[in-house]
């Protein structure tokens, strides 16, 4: 499913990302260039939100910076693309607003809240044995999986679409 985020569509397909733990790693200063390119890809080509839980307005406002010092404003992100919640429950009610098409999130209870709601549903760095769910170790791992694949568990068959594509699991 990746690769249908990645080339130009015949219509914009929204997508939520997380930005705690998936685009920041956990560091609200700066985004990895890695994850910049591909925010910025994503921008360009699909209809991109960035949503984020967060305890207080200045928490906010470093992830805001970190997102300007990437470059993702000055490319044209509208600053109201970018949300901010205080709770886990804030942040599935979002995503389910928005209803994304590609969601990733770091948080199993989020994800596998939307996954009967979105297509493609992500969880980012764990494992879970929801069968809608896809698995990525990391953002960039999801977009260009022949540099970083999820491995299935044991019981799980591995299914990889030529070109560019996500590993899924299915029981």
């Amino acid at each position: 499913p990746a690769a249908k985020y990645l080339s130009t569509p015949a219509r914009k397909r929204k997508v939520c990302i997380t930005l705690e733990q998936v685009v920041f790693e956990g560091s609200p200063d700066t985004v990895p260039s890695p994850a910049a390119r591909i925010l910025l890809l994503l921008h360009q080509r699909q209809d991109l939100y960035l949503i984020c839980r967060c305890q207080n307005r200045d928490e906010e406002k470093q992830y805001v910076r970190g997102l300007k010092e990437a470059g993702l404003f000055a490319a044209g992100l509208p600053p109201r693309r970018v949300l901010f919640c205080s709770t886990v429950k804030g942040k599935e009610a979002m995503m389910r607003h928005i209803e994304p098409d590609l969601a990733l999130d770091h948080d199993a209870v989020v994800v596998g809240a939307l996954a009967p709601y979105v297509p493609d549903a992500v969880l980012v760095g764990a494992r879970t044995s929801q069968d809608q769910v896809i698995h990525a170790s990391s953002l960039e791992g999801f977009f260009y999986p022949n540099k970083d694949v999820a491995k299935p568990s044991s019981n799980q068959e591995v299914k990889r679409p030529t070109g560019l594509g996500v590993v899924r699991n299915r029981a």
